[in-house]
């Protein structure tokens, strides 16, 4: 099992205040990948990351390089088993939050911004 900074202890165990922070994941394969922390699943032992880019192996050693990708994919789910690092890159932003109410079960806010040039 890694081993992760202390500031990320309460994120892994199941905490929400790293939920939303941009992070730098590397596995055990030595691929770099970088997205919005989504999830932390301590059943499962999962994390998962949001709107993901796989940046390679890039100048890390290991017998299979894998080149940077352009594709930003939609999520992806990691095993905590095969997280080698598991850094913040900037924490989350802030949002706007409902009262606890047992009747909400999910809320999203959608944020539209339309600019008119003239």
């Amino acid at each position: 099992m890694p081993t992760f900074p202390l500031r990320l202890q309460k994120a892994l165990s199941g905490g929400k205040p790293y939920i939303g922070s941009k992070v730098s994941l590397i596995s055990t394969a030595e691929i770099r990948y970088e997205g919005t922390l989504h999830t932390v699943d301590t059943k499962n032992s999962t994390i998962s990351l949001a709107k993901v880019q796989s940046l390679g192996t890039e100048d890390r050693p290991t017998d299979y390089p894998v080149t940077p990708q352009d594709e930003v994919f939609e999520y992806i789910i990691f095993r905590r088993s095969i997280i080698k690092e598991l850094t913040v890159r900037e924490p989350p932003k802030p949002q706007c939050y409902l009262p606890q109410d047992p009747a909400i079960i999910q809320w999203s806010i959608f944020l539209i911004f339309i600019l008119y040039l003239i």
